[in-house]
């Protein structure tokens, strides 16, 4: 009785390795086969968003505003908007 239970834990154990092999063996592949991404954007369109504050001003008062730098170049009301502090 206690050889079947020694030859089932060995067996048992031995299936387990088998499947751990295996499995290391189908990850290493795939992992290998998987090309790798490219490392900077394929084009400005892809990029991420540069995301800027600025100061806004509407009815004589002013407010802070998060937009994007495209938003920034592309719109004109934006600008029109922008409080541009003078520097002394």
């Amino acid at each position: 009785m206690k050889f079947a239970y020694r030859v089932g834990a060995v067996a048992v154990i031995v299936v387990a390795t088998a499947i751990a092999i295996a499995d290391r063996w189908l990850r290493v592949t795939t992992v290998q086969s998987i090309p790798t991404p490219p490392t900077q954007a394929a084009s400005p369109l892809f990029a991420a968003p540069v995301m800027l504050q600025i100061t806004v001003t509407a009815s004589l008062q002013r407010a802070p505003w998060i937009t994007s730098d495209a938003e920034l170049r592309a719109s004109v009301e934006m600008w029109k908007r922008m409080h541009l502090a003078v520097s002394r």
